[in-house]
């Protein structure tokens, strides 16, 4: 998370103070029994940062039955290591997120498996605070499971500290190499040749903070126009693990591969960009960052992966990591409208910003061939996984789930109604804090749709755009829309305006070939019109209103 630009300096430290007030006034809350597992965890002391405390932690998880602080413990009773964690959230919110480390008797690592996750010793556990719907992390994580080839599991929980009752937690996995979590390739010290050599390696861009941080620079400047530079992290070895040889290949990796992607042969199949980018995973990122139109998407917490050669010469993108701020939960640069794409329009908006959108993005947009692919890829997910239904109902199912528990979480922490940084809206209750995330989410599918759907190649339902004709545009007071082609007259009509937002809808019962739509209502702007036959295929046009 992550503030933009001097001009909110100010700004920050009065929101740090209010939510360090709105903390403070928290009421006592106990917890007995819930319907959600329970984690209590037992230290002799504080809990620092940076550096782990011993403690043990017993967890409850009864599916079929409510879980008791008391226990009995089922999922796990033994020893941890436990720290503070995050960044702009350690500093500004009262209810802190933590790093464990599951051990044995002797303080050893001990790797289990934790809520049916594969078995591992680094958890995390993550306090959603500005977040007030509680679900963002949980929807992200999801959407991208379905559709990448990892992304962190979760489960949702009650937490009690050292006695102290703290709200719904979700644990979930650290991002590590593993072989049931990014499953690269381990790399010794020792493999500095060869095929050994090659990977794995996992880099990302985020804030200079942390336990170990170290990184190499981009020889080009962040932005195309020539402002901004972009730091590769290493992750996976950390800076303290990994070796010269090491850090020279990837270097010199990342180097031929902005080569050609910043190329003006960059397009060539055989030696542009995709001689080096596994497309389709920069594809589901794009994915998963524009559905919930992360502020910080591309930019920060933002990992990649390289394998062997043996098993891939390609960088692939992800895991994602924390969407707190996504879903219309910003009030700074893309904001919580559902109209713009991130990766094209954060630069414009922000472009003094610390840390800005690597020009990757907008060089792959610019390549036709990606676009199609980009295309291709979003009709075929949109008709299973990533349909707005299936996506609504992710969201109704964790509605559901949090119900009784939300009220215990909203009792310790007595911020709904009240502005927490960034909050793009304030709503009174949880239930409007769901709808707002929810209505984003319908509406922001549907914008993305007018955006995306003209790009594929091979959706056999688009329907020619010459065959909708639709004047006077610009138009004033009424639109006339004609179907030439009769086989496919269209039993619905819907526009949008340019945020995404449904402004009329009309149903043509009598499959008329001609209707005439008012539109001295409209804001002025662009609105995008989508015309859906009786067979699920469909018309996109863009008009103009003056």
């Amino acid at each position: 998370m992550e503030m933009t630009g001097n001009r909110y300096f100010i700004r920050l430290i009065i929101c740090l103070l209010i939510a360090t007030h709105i903390g403070s006034l928290t009421y006592g809350q106990v917890l007995v029994d819930s319907d959600l597992p329970i984690i209590k965890i037992t230290t002799s002391g504080s809990i620092p940062s940076q550096l782990k405390t011993t403690g043990t932690m017993s967890i409850a998880n009864y599916k079929s039955d409510r879980n008791n602080i008391e226990g009995p413990y089922n999922e796990y009773d033994g020893k941890i290591g436990i720290e503070l964690r995050g960044s702009s959230s350690l500093a500004l919110f009262p209810k802190k997120g933590y790093a464990i480390e599951t051990r044995d008797a002797d303080g050893e690592n001990l790797n289990v498996p934790l809520f049916g996750m594969p078995e591992e010793n680094d958890w995390v556990l993550h306090g959603p605070y500005s977040d007030k719907s509680l679900i963002r992390n949980a929807l992200a994580y999801s959407i991208a499971g379905d559709i990448m080839s990892y992304a962190p599991r979760i489960q949702f929980c009650e937490l009690v500290i050292n006695g102290e009752y703290l709200g719904v937690y979700l644990f979930t996995e650290k991002i590590k190499r593993d072989k049931g979590r990014v499953a690269v390739s381990k790399l010794s010290p020792d493999e500095i040749e060869g095929d050994d050599l090659t990977g794995g390696y996992i880099l990302k861009f985020d804030k200079y903070d942390g336990e170990e941080v170290a990184s190499f620079k981009s020889k080009y400047p962040a932005d195309l126009r020539g402002f901004g530079s972009t730091q590769f992290q290493y992750h996976y070895p950390k800076p303290s693990n990994i070796v010269p040889a090491q850090e020279n290949y990837i270097k010199t990796y990342i180097n031929n591969l902005e080569d050609a992607i910043i190329s003006a042969d960059y397009m060539n199949p055989q030696t542009g960009y995709r001689k080096y980018l596994d497309t389709k995973s920069f594809i589901d990122l794009i994915f998963v960052n524009e559905i919930s139109k992360n502020v910080d998407g591309y930019r920060l917490s933002t990992y990649m992966y390289k394998d062997k050669d043996s098993e891939s010469t390609k960088l692939h993108m992800g895991p994602v990591w924390d969407y707190n701020l996504a879903f219309a939960n910003a009030d700074y640069c893309t904001q919580g409208n559902t109209t713009g794409l991130v990766f094209l329009d954060f630069n414009n908006i922000c472009g003094g910003d610390n840390w800005i959108v690597h020009f990757w993005w907008q060089r792959l947009w610019n390549d036709p061939s990606f676009k199609t692919e980009l295309g291709n890829q979003w009709v075929d997910l949109r008709e299973s996984v990533l349909s707005t239904d299936n996506l609504v109902a992710k969201i109704d199912s964790f509605e559901n789930l949090l119900q009784e528990s939300q009220r215990r979480n909203f009792s310790k922490w007595q911020i709904l109604g009240n502005y927490i940084w960034p909050n793009y809206r304030v709503y009174n209750s949880y239930e409007t804090e769901v709808n707002a995330v929810r209505t984003f989410v319908i509406d922001r599918m549907a914008w993305l749709d007018t955006q995306f759907v003209g790009l594929a190649s091979n959706n056999e339902n688009l329907l020619p755009s010459k065959d909708l004709l639709i004047y006077p545009n610009p138009t004033e007071d009424f639109l006339t829309i004609r179907f030439d082609e009769q086989e496919n007259l269209p039993i619905e009509i819907k526009v949008f305006n340019n945020t995404g937002k449904l402004v009329s809808s009309i149903q043509n019962k009598t499959l008329s070939p001609e209707i005439n739509l008012e539109t001295k209502s409209f804001e002025t702007g662009m609105h995008y019109l989508m015309a859906t036959t009786k067979q699920g295929k469909f018309y996109i046009k863009k008009f103009v209103k003056n």
